[in-house]
């Protein structure tokens, strides 16, 4: 079992709900930086990222619920950003979001990162081999904090609201044979010349795989996608595994394609 890292607090019983940031530079600029040692994420208002034209990167999704439980943002990009403090300078990735209180806070993943030490008692920032850092402590001034319900959206968590939402809505996506009904209003001639007709053969199949062709045949014929012929042309068909385990129903038309009078005419 791995046990998770977090940042090393020291803080009295005063400390409860202050609000600690510093100032730290940005390129030229110097910004005042929440320190939220409770937020497992680090954050910069998109503002902030389109004045300093900082570079974005895309990131795995998250959701992030404010205190006030009214706004509910969705981020999946963050802004690589280089903070100095005390003559030394971290490079972090911080997602961008939309609103914040202040313009840049690092959470428990840049503490984690820097090694950081918050020192509420001496209203301190310890970094290594730094001189502590003061903190401006603040009682009076407001912040929405970021509420513990912000997650990263797992492949697991998106695969299962893709599903939820197929299976909400089954006709669709998986359309039957007793559900949907395709209909073509237009032919659609394959021009061949004098050519002779294409005949391949079907080569030899186990009876598993026959039955399979035998089902997707018949689920196609249900749907209207195909219909009977008792046309002289006949192309192989071909199961095609997928990684689900599932198979795909191709038909080898490369023969035909030979013949084919292509249409030189570009695509409107």
């Amino acid at each position: 079992m791995v046990e998770e890292q977090r940042p090393h607090i020291q803080a009295s019983t005063s400390s409860k709900n202050l609000i600690c940031s510093t100032i730290m530079r940005i390129g030229d600029s110097e910004q005042e930086v929440l320190l939220d040692s409770g937020s497992s994420i680090s954050s910069i208002n998109e503002t902030l990222v389109r004045a300093l034209h900082l570079p974005v990167q895309p990131a795995s999704t998250i959701k992030v619920l404010f205190g006030d439980n009214k706004d509910l943002y969705t981020s999946s990009t963050q802004a690589l950003c280089t903070l100095s403090v005390a003559q030394h300078s971290f490079t972090h990735a911080f997602y961008v979001l939309p609103r914040q209180i202040f313009p840049i806070t690092v959470g428990c993943d840049w503490f984690i990162k820097t090694g950081a030490q918050l020192h509420f008692d001496s209203q301190h920032l310890v970094l290594p081999s730094t001189t502590p850092i003061p903190l401006f402590i603040n009682r009076t001034r407001t912040c929405t904090p970021i509420n513990s319900q912000h997650r990263i959206v797992s492949p697991e968590e998106r695969q299962h609201d893709i599903r939820s939402l197929l299976q909400a809505f089954p006709s669709l996506f998986q359309p039957s044979a007793q559900t949907a009904k395709v209909n073509y209003p237009t032919q659609h001639i394959i021009p061949t010349g004098d050519a002779a007709p294409v005949y391949m053969a079907h080569r030899r199949r186990s009876p598993l795989e026959q039955e399979r062709i035998n089902k997707a045949v018949r689920e196609m014929l249900g749907q209207g996608i195909i219909r009977h012929s008792s046309s002289e042309w006949v192309s192989e068909p071909h199961l095609v595994r997928k990684d689900d385990g599932s198979y795909r129903f191709c038909v080898d038309f490369r023969p035909l394609n030979k013949i084919t009078i292509h249409d030189k005419y570009p695509l409107p």
